[in-house]
């Protein structure tokens, strides 16, 4: 028979073979594909009622760092232009074809 260990992530427990779940490494290689925050998360082992729990909680990344900075410079360097859409919608206004709401 083959046994099996909880996971728990995200709030979901799935159930990995005891051979996976008893090395980090081969449960971060299971759950990367559909969980690619688990590389860096913290993994977390219990016993509850006799049955070996493992928890995986993620770790806070940075948000909003993922611009390097020769893309900033490409953005910074771009001309500045009007979205086209804007433009027409504008242009329209100006001829009076828009409606104002009351």
């Amino acid at each position: 028979m083959n046994e099996t260990v909880n996971v728990t992530l995200d709030g979901q427990t799935i159930q990995l073979p005891a051979e996976i779940a008893a090395n980090d490494d081969l449960i971060r290689k299971a759950l990367a594909p559909f969980y690619p925050n688990v590389a860096s998360a913290e993994i977390k082992r219990e016993t509850k009622d006799g049955a070996t729990v493992i928890s995986i909680i993620k770790r806070a990344g940075p948000k909003g760092h993922c611009m390097n900075a020769q893309a900033l410079a490409a953005l910074i360097a771009a001309p500045r232009h009007v979205n086209p859409a804007v433009e027409l919608w504008l242009d329209l206004c100006r001829k009076g074809h828009c409606q104002q709401k009351s």
